[in-house]
Formats: C-alpha cells, sequence, structure tokens
C-alpha cells in the first residue's frame, strides 16, 4: 500500500471538502503511514471535519481522548464527543459510546446501556461497527449467563 499516494489523494478531497478525506488524513497522522505520527495534526484534521458535520471526525476527537493521544487521556470529553458523533449518524461512535459504559470509563460500569449502543451501532452503515457490535453484545451476553 502506498500511504504517500493516498496522502495525495487524500488532501485533494479535502481541498474539495470531502469529509472522509479530511478524517482519513487524521486517521494517517494518528497511525503514522505515509507521514510522522503526529497526535496533534490529526486532532486539528478531525476537529475541521467536526466542525464541518462530519460524525466520524467527531468518533475521532473522541478516540483521542479516549486513549490520552495528544490530549490528556479523559473520559468524560471522549464521551461528550462520541454523543455528538452518534447524534450525526456514526457507526463507531455508537459502538465507543457503549464500550465506555461497558467498560465503566468516565460514566458508571452499565451493561445494559452498553448493549443499547451497541444495538444501535449494529444498524448503523459501517460494518467495523456492526462488527465490533456484534462481537460486544456476545460477549455481555456470556456475562450475563454466568452471573
Amino acid at each position: 500500500q502506498n500511504y504517500e499516494q493516498a496522502m495525495e489523494w487524500f488532501q485533494r478531497g479535502a481541498a474539495a471538502h470531502s469529509l472522509k478525506a479530511i478524517c482519513n488524513i487524521g486517521l494517517l497522522y494518528v497511525s503514522g503511514r505515509g507521514v510522522p505520527r503526529d497526535y496533534t495534526t490529526a486532532m486539528n484534521w478531525f476537529r475541521k471535519g467536526a466542525a464541518a458535520g462530519s460524525g466520524d471526525a467527531m468518533n475521532c476527537v473522541g478516540m483521542l481522548y479516549e486513549r490520552g493521544f495528544g490530549v490528556p487521556q479523559n473520559y468524560g470529553d471522549a464521551m461528550r464527543w462520541f454523543q455528538r458523533g452518534a447524534a450525526r449518524s456514526s457507526g463507531m461512535a455508537m459502538y465507543n459510546i457503549g464500550l465506555l459504559y461497558a467498560n465503566g470509563q468516565g460514566v458508571p460500569q452499565n451493561y445494559a446501556k452498553a448493549m443499547a449502543w451497541w444495538l444501535k451501532a449494529e444498524g448503523s452503515n459501517s460494518p467495523r461497527a456492526v462488527a465490533e457490535a456484534a462481537e460486544g453484545i456476545e460477549i455481555l451476553r456470556g456475562k450475563q449467563k454466568k452471573e
């Protein structure tokens, strides 16, 4: 895979106001593929996409807060960004809200709320969110059977 070439195409897309391209540029900076890893630059791209209304970019801002990449780790800020992304139909944001509830990160642990958010994510148009949510649901069902 040629990430340098991908970056060129994403930059062209970003210049044409493609929210997907803007988000993908941020993801390249998070991963360090084709560019030096730079969480600050990634956050700038994600915030640009979020300001333009991208639910996926909002999810990515939340991801940086959740993991403490380039910003102090803050589950409350992560949750707020995930909720914004979910309100814009980001399946991964829905999945990530469920994950925070399942793990009790920044919120009281609540498997019922985690399950509800994962079921919403399963109804999204994001194949990754659908797959991740399905796995989370199976894990929770297994835990409930043991209890």
